[in-house]
């Protein structure tokens, strides 16, 4: 059963069997990763979050201050909900060892576009850790595509019971130390995951996953497009709207 779950999460999520890691939810996943890296931190090293992120994907890394990180915010553009890419530009520099971000935020539904944010990351040497838990039910998603070096989402907001979804580069996975038993596996992914997995939950993962495949997988971005413009065009008298663009094309995810 795990096999077949992580072979139908790698395949939905585009990437390799091995380089998936499942576990109770998105937010235990983080909290694992965090101090993983943090291991490799030193004092004035920084992290970078932003304000359009869920508290799951900003927390386990405020918690690296403690280790002499320094934590930078980066802030949003308030008429339409968008990440702010200049201050995102002007906040990053050679100590930044990682960009957490959301890839669609659950507060507003901004869709970041994350081609842009990965290759400034990577240009400065910085790790990519990606919170796609409110992006993943209405969009493929191509990890080895995207080059993003973490991701992370809930099957439950695709319809799966609760598991949580976890893809690492293997070359991290490997190298990274996470807090485990002493008699758990010292390979990738099996290092990452404590405890006896949810077969029931991913039971439901492999079952779902077969379900959206019959169906086409994805809501589509003209559907989208089309339920925010009625959203936008709604009679909202006495009401401030505020929106994000249409829907990214690919290439701007």
């Amino acid at each position: 059963m795990i096999n077949s779950a992580r072979a139908a999460i790698a395949d939905f999520l585009g990437c390799d069997n091995d380089e998936m890691v499942l576990g109770a939810n998105m937010t235990t996943l983080t909290f694992s990763v965090s101090p993983a890296i943090g291991r490799e931190l030193q004092p004035g090293d920084q992290i970078i979050v932003t304000k359009l992120d869920h508290a799951a994907n900003i927390s386990p890394w405020c918690a690296l201050k403690e280790k002499g990180v320094n934590i930078q915010v980066v802030d949003i553009n308030i008429a339409d909900c968008t990440l702010n890419l200049n201050d995102l530009a002007e906040k990053i520099h050679s100590h930044t060892k990682l960009v957490a971000v959301t890839y669609a935020s659950n507060a507003v539904g901004t869709i970041n576009g994350l081609a842009k944010i990965v290759k400034l990351a990577h240009a400065f040497g910085a790790l990519v850790f990606v919170d796609a838990v409110h992006y993943s039910p209405h969009a493929p998603i191509n990890l080895h595509h995207l080059d993003c070096n973490f991701l992370v989402c809930s099957a439950y907001k695709f319809f799966a019971p609760h598991v949580g979804i976890l893809y690492g580069k293997r070359e991290h996975l490997t190298r990274l130390t996470p807090y485990k038993v002493k008699p758990g596996s010292n390979e990738v992914p099996f290092k990452w995951e404590t405890g006896t997995l949810n077969y029931e939950g991913l039971a439901g993962l492999v079952a779902i996953i077969n379900y959206l495949a019959k169906l086409g997988c994805h809501v589509s971005p003209t559907l989208d497009n089309e339920l925010l413009d009625s959203l936008i065009q709604a009679d909202k008298e006495g009401l401030t709207t505020f929106h994000s663009p249409s829907f990214l094309t690919a290439p701007e995810r």
